[in-house]
């Protein structure tokens, strides 16, 4: 099926009043699901096609998403959603895991970039890779946002703050493909392994915003995210967690009459269920903020280790995958209008 600019043109402006009518039952079931606000013009998209065209003249529906007429029904969709959520919908399309690094003795948000795409080849196909690790090369002190005049620095905070980031942003990567790729047994397990890194980026960017008022509250979510990510590895290994904020004996239970996940060592650094619960309600003092970075290293690398020991079918270690867009991400500009 061939389609020319000014087809493409007209089809849209059909296409626009129809939306119109239909997108908001569907954007409504889509809320409803919970589904991210980054992912629904897509699916609203293929909603349009399943539930509302009966026939395409001179084509079928059979492998629409590969079809030049849907890139005119997902362009059109996509900006119905933009008038109707404006920047939240590109601000909410986040490629980047949130952390905390110390600079200077002081908090810096970091962004650590979940992917690397590279190589664009003639065809238009690239590669994307999906990192567990800091490749060598990579630009690391770019990911601190708002960062410092880091010129300031000697070469020996420069490599302490480097290696901190490095540290940082390999177990912020491996945990998010970790979480990614296990197997998940029932909801339970999924739903607390889906709240793990919000946790973790939540508190980071608690101590960014407010080091002296909400660095409690920040641990309190580390510990939290450290304590679901034992709970889900218990669940999918058949154990039923008790009712616990204690680290300790979650982590011992993991073990099941071996050596356990984590060490004692490890689990120490990390506050006791009573002293964390305290954290949360502002009736303990917290410690300073170095004290407090090394709480949340420790979380970073408790949570690491126990993401990924959990069983999976496939395993990515910056696994690298060729893609190549659908032909009509090539008609956008026919059809932006």
């Amino acid at each position: 099926m061939s389609l020319d600019p000014i087809e493409a043109a007209r089809l849209k402006d059909q296409l626009t009043e129809f939306l119109a009518l239909q997108l908001p039952d569907f954007d409504h079931m889509l809320a409803a699901l919970q589904v991210k606000l980054q992912q629904r013009p897509l699916k609203a998209a293929s909603m349009v096609v399943e539930h509302c065209i009966v026939q395409v003249k001179g084509d079928t529906k059979e492998h629409y998403f590969g079809k030049p007429w849907f890139g005119i029904i997902y362009r059109a969709t996509e900006q119905w959603y933009e008038e109707r959520y404006g920047r939240a919908l590109r601000s909410s399309q986040s490629k980047f895991v949130h952390g905390v690094v110390s600079v200077f003795n002081t908090p810096f948000e970091l962004a650590v970039p979940l992917t690397v795409r590279e190589e664009v080849q003639p065809d238009g196909a690239f590669w994307v890779g999906f990192l567990n690790s800091v490749l060598p090369g990579e630009h690391i002190l770019d990911w601190i946002a708002n960062p410092p005049n880091l010129e300031k620095l000697t070469l020996s905070e420069r490599e302490a703050v480097s290696a901190d980031v490095v540290r940082i942003a390999q177990h912020l990567r491996a945990t998010c493909v970790n979480l990614m790729t296990a197997d998940y047994p029932d909801c339970r397990s999924q739903k607390l392994s889906q709240s793990i890194v919000p946790h973790l980026e939540k508190g980071a960017k608690d101590i960014v915003r407010d080091p002296r008022r909400l660095v409690s509250i920040a641990i309190w979510e580390f510990h939290l995210a450290a304590e679901k990510a034992i709970k889900v590895y218990l669940l999918q290994k058949g154990i039923n967690p008790p009712r616990t904020h204690n680290l300790d004996d979650l982590n011992c239970l993991s073990g099941a009459g071996t050596e356990s996940v984590a060490s004692k060592r490890l689990v120490s650094k990390l506050p006791a269920g009573a002293m964390a619960i305290r954290y949360r309600y502002g009736e303990a003092e917290p410690p300073d903020f170095a004290g407090t970075i090394e709480i949340y290293l420790a979380a970073l690398e408790l949570i690491d280790n126990y993401t990924r020991g959990l069983t999976r079918r496939f395993t990515f270690n910056n696994a690298r995958f060729l893609l190549k867009a659908p032909p009509w991400m090539e008609m956008r500009g026919l059809t932006t209008g």
